[in-house]
């Protein structure tokens, strides 16, 4: 067995082991779940994965993108999603997982793994990473993302910048999100609110501007959002 191979068995043995059937039904039943879990907590996992991390050294982007693959496609339980995103954001990896190379395999995760708790994660703390290097290519990337039509897609754009405070590109944010800005869907609506309130924390001004000048497109919902610690513009 390669190091993969082991990294893998060795986190599937982990959660085993740790394992909760009465946890596991409530945690499926929370996330809309068609993939079970082992009924393994978040702080649980990562103490679980870390060491394993340490155990087994990934030498190449082949390896580190293996492990990812071979966990997301091969998914038993749902914790196997979180252990592969442990795997992406791992310090060891950063010049792999900020390289615009990773695009394309963030982008078939958030395709394949399609809902909020892996593509939040995904966005801030993969995609986001990549856009903190400078690359007008990204950028022109996380546009054409904005105008896809795969609500997660576009969701990732739009929550990209998160938590990139005063590094934001208030352009970037404008353009990712206006092709959103009329959805009637509840993740688009609460996307939009939360990146204007993740921006509002740094610029506060171009947030209640942006409300201001949108404020007939805007839903409630992402302008209650929006505002939530500035007050009414």
């Amino acid at each position: 067995m390669g190091v993969v191979d082991d990294l893998i068995a060795d986190i599937r043995a982990g959660y085993a082991a740790a394992a909760n059937a009465e946890v596991a039904v409530g945690q499926q039943a929370y996330m809309k779940s068609t993939i079970p879990y082992w009924g393994v907590k978040t702080p649980e996992g990562r103490k679980i994965v870390k060491p394993l991390l340490v155990r087994h050294t990934l030498r190449s982007r082949e390896e580190w993108e293996g492990a990812i693959l071979t966990l997301w496609d091969n998914v038993t339980h749902r914790e196997e999603w979180y252990a592969a995103l442990g795997i992406a954001t791992y310090g060891r990896y950063r010049d792999l997982r900020s390289s615009l190379d990773s695009l394309p395999l963030y982008e078939h995760l958030i395709r394949t793994g399609a809902w909020w708790d892996v593509c939040d994660e995904i966005a801030q703390h993969l995609v986001g990473e990549v856009l903190m290097q400078p690359s007008e290519d990204a950028s022109a990337i996380m546009r054409s993302w904005s105008t896809d039509d795969f609500l997660w897609i576009r969701r990732c754009s739009i929550l990209s910048q998160g938590r990139h405070r005063d590094k934001t590109d208030p352009y970037l944010l404008r353009d990712c999100i206006l092709p959103s800005i009329d959805d009637t869907d509840f993740f688009s609506r609460k996307a939009i609110g939360w990146a204007l309130r993740d921006y509002a924390k740094v610029n506060p001004d171009w947030v209640r501007a942006f409300v201001v000048e949108f404020d007939d497109r805007l839903s409630g919902l992402s302008k209650r959002e929006a505002l939530k610690h500035l007050g009414q513009p």
